[in-house]
């Protein structure tokens, strides 16, 4: 399934003539499919898993306000973090640290096999962070060394979020397209899975 959608972000009341501008995105996707306990999503509930998680994400990342970082800023670096993949979940947008607590997971999934796997939730959780404590020494600089490249290969280039940003208001074509909805795309077959 392809399908693409664009949102503006904006900080202020929503009915509201003092709004700040923050950015703007343009998201296109192409998912063969997802499941969830076993079934597959439809289309539509792709769609909205990736559009509402995206806006809410991004949104969060300024909704709080902060001495050291404008909204602005706090936009920014959500958005550069989710494009290089060093945001996880838990890690507080600390790109370093959710390298590490990969690579932590990887490792015990590696030397243990069926034995983290069948860990629940919350113990898997418990043993990646005494993993990541207890080997800090040895994974951080790995995981320093991987944010630099990924950030290097990336060559996120976030300047015309520069330019939105410094526009202020927004015009009354730009709240029209923040509110559009996603659109899809022409449907593209779906991949069978194998039974």
């Amino acid at each position: 399934m392809f399908s693409s959608f664009s949102h503006t972000f904006n900080k202020g009341k929503r009915n509201s003539d003092s709004k700040v501008r923050i950015g703007a995105i343009e998201v296109e996707f192409d998912v063969t499919s997802i499941t969830i306990n076993g079934h597959e999503v439809a289309d539509a509930g792709i769609e909205y898993i990736i559009a509402y998680g995206l806006r809410q994400a991004l949104t969060d990342s300024y909704a709080q306000d902060s001495d050291e970082k404008s909204p602005y800023d706090q936009f920014k670096d959500k958005l550069s973090g989710i494009v290089e993949g060093t945001i996880s979940a838990g890690t507080r947008g600390d790109p370093v640290l959710a390298i590490m607590k990969d690579l932590a997971r990887k490792e015990l999934r590696k030397q243990m096999k069926k034995g983290f796997t069948g860990l629940e939730a919350e113990e898997q959780t418990a043993l990646v962070e005494k993993a990541v404590k207890q080997f800090d020494s040895i994974l951080r600089p790995i995981a320093e060394r991987m944010h630099a490249e990924s950030k290097a290969s990336a060559g996120l280039d976030l300047t015309a979020l520069d330019e939105t940003a410094e526009s202020g208001d927004e015009t009354a074509d730009e709240k029209e397209e923040s509110e559009v909805e996603p659109t899809p795309a022409p449907k593209a077959s779906r991949r069978k899975k194998a039974a």
